[in-house]
C-alpha cells in the first residue's frame, strides 16, 4: 500500500488490526480463486476424458456394425 494511502489513526493498534482483516481478506479471497481454479481444471480434465470415451465406443460401435 502506498504510504498517501494508509489512513492516518490515532492508535496504531488500530492500524495493526486494520491491516491484519485486510490481510485476511485477501488471502480467502486468493484461496477462493485458488479453489475455483483447480474446480474449473478438474471439471475440464473429466469432460476431456467423457469426450474421449464417446470417442471410444463410437469408434467400436463403427467397427462391429461392418
Amino acid at each position: 500500500m502506498i504510504p498517501s494511502q494508509i489512513p492516518m489513526l490515532p492508535n496504531p493498534s488500530e492500524h495493526d488490526s486494520l491491516t491484519q482483516r485486510q490481510e485476511t481478506r485477501r488471502r480467502r479471497r486468493q484461496r477462493r480463486r485458488q479453489r475455483r481454479r483447480e474446480r474449473q481444471e478438474l471439471l475440464r480434465q473429466e469432460q476431456l476424458q467423457q469426450q474421449q470415451q464417446q470417442r471410444h465406443h463410437r469408434q467400436r460401435n463403427r467397427q462391429t456394425r461392418q
